[in-house]
């Protein structure tokens, strides 16, 4: 609900602790191609034609009226408990930024579409309502861009 993502974006705020070094993160990158390519040779294996969808995020330095809104990347489960530890978005750029490349070269290996929407969905409050998430205008041109593959259109 809108109260329940104000209440997240001032925990965030009001961290208590900034975690800013995190263990070597290649197992988890390596789980992650590991469990896409499984995904993309079962869906290949039933005849589906697969595009890899590349998941945009607010990929830029963010102004304070941007970092105001922002409300992910806790230690532990947000909507049901007190949060007070996170990750600055920096660190997390940057882990999405390599598993974006993982993503990316894990379909050209397979030989399957893939739509890098980065380049598509401007890093703004109009698209992206926190990090991760599209408010109604952002959704629309992920919807669009994703109906052009499909559909052959040029974008």
């Amino acid at each position: 609900t809108g109260a329940k993502l104000v209440e997240l974006r001032e925990r965030r705020r009001n961290a208590v602790r900034w975690i800013e070094t995190i263990p070597d993160p290649e197992p988890m990158l390596r789980r992650f191609e590991e469990n896409l390519a499984r995904l993309v040779e079962l869906a290949r294996a039933r005849g589906a034609r697969v595009v890899v969808v590349r998941q945009p995020w607010f990929d830029k330095e963010l102004s304070d009226a941007e970092e105001a809104v922002m409300w992910n990347f806790c230690v532990g489960r947000p909507y049901v408990e007190k949060t007070t530890d996170y990750y600055p978005h920096p660190l997390v750029r940057s882990l999405l930024t390599r598993l974006d490349e993982r993503a990316a070269a894990t379909a050209r290996r397979l030989g399957v579409e893939e739509l890098d929407l980065r380049g598509t969905i401007e890093p703004n409050l109009e698209n992206y309502y926190d990090y991760l998430h599209f408010t109604p205008t952002g959704a629309r041109k992920v919807a669009d861009a994703v109906a052009s593959v499909v559909l052959g259109r040029p974008r």
